[in-house]
């Protein structure tokens, strides 16, 4: 081995000592033994080598979890959360981890002056750890800010918001509510932060920064085939007509066979339920020189989601031929 730290930690064996048995607590050897090193130099093979006696010993077990201070939590959903648990081998990263974990579940609720701090009690072959809890005040939602909706009406946004003003603050309620407001499809980021207010209550006001998908989307295009030779396509499309998050749409094909008009718009409620409700027209052409056909059709279609993974979805669709 050619680092430095390493001939460093030979010049004092000690540390190499406290290195190694530091390593074998953090894995739950409470009674591992290191013994000094010993070095080795063959000439013959130009090796250096040096050898750590080790007895490692049975490794600890964790006896138990407790928690001082805890009120707003059950104890047995934190125990849940937790890497460790009463019998399982005491691993330092899962200890520092599990710190984190707590620390973490008071933010998501607004509890963010929370203190964790971890005691270990040792024996000789377990591991009794106490989390000692200082829960800090719950914070309030002030006012609600909002910045960058230049087009869209502040109402829909705000029906989009899983939270309002002087409920608790949770930031889990952000991430649904950013989602929400990205499947309107009127917004290209929705970013959220906090502003404490000064008082003595501990209140934070919400500010949502949103930065809004262009008003028009003009395309076209020319496409040249054997079959159809050229044809001609464009489109245009609007993300947000009247401020609202309704959508709408039209394309227009046309080559030397057939032409393809389709118009379509979508709006994320109907009246006031949180019904997706998409409407859909389209008129085809085809022509050839036995045959003239003209399609008309008109689809109404509507959107529910039930659950995070299930939807639910109707349509009714009429074509004229």
């Amino acid at each position: 081995n050619s680092s430095r730290d390493f001939f460093e930690l030979l010049q004092y064996p000690r540390r190499l000592q406290e290195r190694i048995r530091l390593h074998y607590l953090s894995q739950g050897y409470v009674q591992a033994r290191i013994g000094s090193p010993q070095a080795d130099f063959s000439k013959a093979t130009e090796d250096y080598r040096v050898t750590v006696p080790v007895e490692e010993g049975p490794i600890a077990i964790v006896q138990e979890i407790a928690f001082n201070g805890v009120d707003y939590f059950d104890h047995a959903k934190l125990l849940d959360e937790l890497r460790l648990g009463p019998g399982y081998p005491f691993r330092l990263k899962d200890y520092s981890e599990d710190r984190s974990t707590l620390t973490r579940m008071y933010r998501r609720e607004g509890i963010t002056t929370t203190r964790v701090r971890g005691r270990l009690d040792a024996t000789e072959s377990a591991f009794r750890v106490v989390y000692e809890v200082e829960e800090g005040p719950r914070e309030k939602i002030g006012d609600i800010r909002f910045v960058g909706n230049h087009a869209t009406n502040e109402g829909i946004i705000r029906r989009q918001l899983t939270f309002q003003e002087n409920d608790p603050l949770r930031f889990s309620d952000f991430t649904e509510t950013q989602q929400k407001l990205y499947e309107l499809g009127v917004f290209r980021s929705v970013d959220m932060r906090t502003e404490s207010k000064d008082g003595s209550s501990p209140t934070s006001d919400v500010i949502v920064h949103l930065d809004e998908a262009r008003d028009v989307h003009f395309g076209y295009g020319l496409r040249y085939s054997t079959q159809d030779r050229l044809e001609l396509l464009t489109g245009i499309r609007f993300p947000s007509l009247f401020g609202s998050a309704h959508r709408a749409g039209l394309t227009f094909t046309l080559n030397a066979a057939e032409s393809i008009l389709r118009g379509n718009y979508s709006m994320p409620y109907f009246w006031r339920y949180k019904l997706g409700t998409d409407f859909f027209l389209s008129r085809e052409t085809d022509e050839d020189e036995f045959l003239s056909e003209e399609t008309w059709s008109f689809t109404f279609q509507q959107h529910r989601k039930l659950g995070k993974d299930v939807a639910l979805q109707w349509s009714y669709t009429y074509r004229h031929n």
